[in-house]
């Protein structure tokens, strides 16, 4: 089973915080076994994002360390109309574009989007494609 994983682990992976050995695992296991993960490709503009949000302009060692982020191995999904169909359908749940995009790739895979956003899963929890850490 594929695991999507949620911008809201890998930001853990630079900055210190709740949940950030949890995070730290998921990466061991992503280095080891690349192929069982999956992102859109979204992804890492929402991991720039935010990282330039909580960090600000990134120092040398932040930039090398994030770069790193875009040769994992993980498994890139771009958008396509059938990706985008299953999007609107998860925003009509309440998910924001950004959180429907993991739940899309988790459908389009048979697998499971991995979070920190415990409200997000909460609203599809009962489709059984997330799974929360907090």
């Amino acid at each position: 089973m594929a695991e999507v994983i949620d911008a809201s682990i890998a930001i853990k992976w630079f900055v210190e915080e709740k949940g950030r050995e949890e995070a730290l695992e998921i990466l061991s296991q992503i280095m080891s076994h690349p192929q069982r993960f999956c992102v859109p490709e979204l992804f890492y503009f929402e991991l720039a994002h935010v990282l330039n949000r909580v960090l600000g302009p990134l120092n040398s060692s932040q930039k090398r360390l994030y770069e790193k982020t875009l040769h994992l191995g993980m498994k890139r999904f771009l958008m396509t109309q059938d990706m985008h169909l299953s999007i609107c359908e998860y925003q009509a749940m309440g998910l924001s574009g950004y959180d429907a995009a993991y739940v899309a790739v988790a459908k389009h895979t048979s697998g499971i989007w991995v979070t920190f956003d415990a409200k997000a899963h909460k609203l599809i929890r009962s489709l059984g494609l997330s799974r929360c850490l907090s």
